[in-house]
């Protein structure tokens, strides 16, 4: 296999694994290598790197709309062979492990380049997986959704635009269970590319049935992902998408059940819904808040369907003990202002049918279309500021 560049990162592991100052000759030799190719990388494009050196004449060339191939080339002798070498550079500080340094050198380049050309997806790309590596989550966002336009906008034939969508699909999962809001995000992105996903990658439901059942924010989008679910469960499945079949589609309580208690496996093993965490308080903390939003779905399909509802059988629907559904059922209904009382004497639950008004359902149908006014005024800022 092909050595890495990633010498000093190897080095440092090989002493701390064999507990010694010395490194065998060879990787001292492929270290010495990969310096000199180093610096012959920085060479090559030495005129662009001077310019983003002066730090007083980079901000006053891109404060003045000066930071153009074409003023470079003409005041500073940047030529298109140096701004080619200053973006191998970038990668090649990408492939040292420098990531930091390769998204900043990767920003300078993209004001460089046509918008639409393939350099300008190349650095997206580039760009992207940099951020991702180096955690600057923030960055990261605001660029998939520019990789996301770049690629609408190539000329890449269908193929290719459904393997860059789908390759895209994946690196996001690092950004959206990282970002403070990526739960709200990631919803709204797979759903935007729900066509990727039945036709390329399925298993990528997985993510958006989890998120959309553990994250109240996006309750209302239960519909859409129930619809997908069905339609591709001949392509995949697993206990989440299986139990939400069996909930919504079915109305099969003890088999949604049977698959709740399946989920938590997937939860402890999934590398993104465990939260690349192996600390047990943090896995608990997810399964249990998983759990808590699960049996909501469950109780609240269960209660459309019926008026009175005996607290031994929901306990047995909930996968809980009686006391403990007792006690879970008092809490909801407090927390959810529901309009239901517990008849302790027969222990039963007695729900109280009350339909939303014609003005309330036109409320629910819309309330999420001032989201998504904000999305797109916000995705119009930032095109109008680059």
């Amino acid at each position: 296999s092909r050595p890495t560049k990633m010498v000093e990162f190897c080095v440092q592991m090989y002493k701390e694994l064999h507990n010694t100052t010395e490194v065998p000759a060879d990787l001292e030799a492929h270290q010495q290598k990969v310096f000199e190719e180093y610096d012959q990388a920085e060479d090559k494009c030495d005129a662009l790197l001077a310019v983003t050196e002066d730090k007083d004449l980079y901000e006053e060339l891109i404060a003045s709309g000066n930071w153009t191939a074409e003023y470079l080339a003409a005041h500073h002798e940047v030529d298109a062979a140096c701004i080619q070498a200053y973006y191998d550079c970038a990668k090649f500080k990408y492939e040292c492990g420098e990531y930091n340094v390769a998204a900043k050198q990767l920003y300078d380049y993209l004001k460089l380049v046509p918008e639409g050309s393939p350099q300008e997806l190349n650095a997206l790309w580039g760009k992207l997986v940099s951020e991702i590596l180096s955690e600057a989550w923030e960055e990261a966002l605001q660029d998939l959704h520019k990789l996301k336009n770049a690629i609408d906008k190539s000329y890449l034939s269908a193929l290719q635009q459904l393997q860059m969508k789908s390759w895209m699909l994946h690196w996001s999962l690092f950004i959206f269970f990282n970002h403070p809001s990526g739960m709200d995000e990631l919803v709204d992105f797979f759903l935007a590319h729900v066509d990727t996903i039945q036709s390329n990658c399925p298993w990528l439901l997985r993510y958006l049935a989890a998120t959309v059942l553990s994250n109240p924010r996006r309750a209302n989008k239960m519909d859409e992902v129930v619809r997908v679910v069905v339609e591709e469960e001949y392509t995949y499945s697993d206990p989440i998408t299986r139990f939400i079949k069996k909930l919504f589609v079915d109305y099969d309580f003890d088999g949604a059940q049977e698959e709740l208690s399946e989920c938590e496996a997937v939860l402890v093993t999934d590398i993104f819904l465990c939260r690349f965490s192996i600390d047990k308080a943090v896995i608990k903390h997810v399964v249990d808040e998983f759990m808590q939003h699960a049996r909501m779905f469950v109780f609240e399909s269960y209660c459309r369907i019926h008026r009175r509802i005996d607290l031994v059988v929901l306990a047995g629907k909930l996968g809980m003990p009686v006391s403990d559904a007792e006690r879970w059922v008092v809490d909801l209904i407090g927390r959810a202002s529901l309009n239901a009382k517990i008849d302790c004497s027969e222990n039963h639950v007695l729900m109280t049918v009350q339909h939303a008004s014609i003005y309330q359902r036109v409320i629910n149908k819309t309330k999420d279309l001032s989201f998504r006014s904000y999305l797109l005024a916000s995705g119009l800022e930032r095109a109008l500021h680059e």
